[in-house]
C-alpha cells in the first residue's frame, strides 16, 4: 500500500509563516505538519510513500521517499500533481493525503478497509472544528451528502439550511482499476492543470456517474488553512496521540 502526499503547493494563505517555509514543515506541538502524515500513514498501514513536491522542493523532498517534483506548481492545481505518480496510482492501491492536515492513523486504516476503486474520508462532526476556526462557518464551508454510503456531490459552498452530511478531510483511498480508466480517457493532461480535487471528485459524480464511497471519520484530525489554525488546532485537539 502507498501513501502520496500533495506537497507542490505554497500555502499562501498562511502568509509570512510560507514565506521561507513550505506549508507542510511548519510545527504543531513539536512535529512537522508532514511528520505528523508520515507518522499516521506508516501506523494506519501504509508501507511506502511518495511526496509530490514543487514549492520549496529540497526542504520537503527526503531521501528516504520517492519524489515526484510538478515544475509547474505555480500554475497548476492538486489533480496535475497528483498525475505526476502515474506510475504508482496505476499499479497500487494508494492514500492520497493533503500536506496541510493532521490525522489520526485509525483514519487512514478506515480508508484501507473500506470497500471502493474512490473512496473519500469525512468528518461527521465537522461543526466543531469549523466553530473554533471561523466565526461563520458558512465562510468556508462546503457541502458533501451522502445517499447509501456513496457521496452524490461535494465541493459547493454551504448555506444556512443547506443539507450537509459532513466536510471533506483531505484523505483519499484509490484503487489501480480507477487509474487505468481514468488514464486511457484523459490523455490530454493539460486540460487537467487547474482541476482542484473536490471539483474533480464532483466531476467524477457528476459526469461520469463514478461511484465514489464516502467514509464516515470521528477521529481526531484538523486541517492547517491560516495562521490562526494552529492556535486553534493546539486548544482543540487532545494529547492522547498528538503529543
Amino acid at each position: 500500500m502507498w501513501g502520496i502526499i500533495l506537497a507542490a503547493g505554497r500555502g499562501s494563505r498562511m502568509g509570512e509563516l510560507t514565506q521561507q517555509c513550505h506549508k507542510s514543515s511548519l510545527k504543531f506541538r513539536g512535529q512537522s505538519l508532514m511528520d505528523w502524515q508520515l507518522k499516521a500513514l506508516k501506523q494506519g498501514g501504509v508501507s511506502q510513500i511518495a511526496i509530490v513536491t514543487g514549492y520549496m522542493e529540497q526542504q520537503v523532498s527526503r531521501l528516504e521517499y520517492r519524489s515526484y517534483f510538478n515544475s509547474e506548481w505555480q500554475d497548476t492545481n492538486m489533480l496535475y500533481s497528483l498525475i505526476h505518480a502515474k506510475d504508482i496510482l496505476v499499479s497500487h492501491q494508494c492514500i492520497i493525503s493533503y500536506s496541510d492536515i493532521i490525522y489520526h492513523p485509525s483514519v487512514v486504516s478506515k480508508l484501507l478497509t473500506t470497500d471502493g476503486d474512490f473512496c473519500v474520508a469525512y468528518d461527521e462532526n465537522w461543526e466543531k472544528i469549523w466553530s473554533a476556526r471561523f466565526d461563520n462557518i458558512y465562510d468556508d464551508a462546503e457541502q458533501l451528502l451522502i445517499v447509501n454510503g456513496q457521496i452524490t456531490k461535494i465541493g459547493s459552498r454551504l448555506k444556512l439550511g443547506d443539507p450537509n452530511c459532513g466536510q471533506y478531510m483531505g484523505l483519499i483511498k484509490t484503487k489501480p482499476t480507477f487509474w487505468r480508466w481514468f488514464f486511457e480517457s484523459y490523455q490530454d493532461h493539460n486540460k487537467l492543470k487547474s482541476r482542484d480535487m473536490t471539483s474533480f471528485i464532483s466531476y467524477l459524480i457528476s459526469v461520469h456517474a463514478i461511484s465514489v464511497v464516502g467514509t464516515a471519520c470521528d477521529e481526531e484530525w484538523f486541517e492547517f488553512d491560516q495562521p490562526s489554525d494552529f492556535t486553534v488546532a493546539n486548544n482543540l485537539l487532545s494529547d492522547k496521540y498528538f503529543n
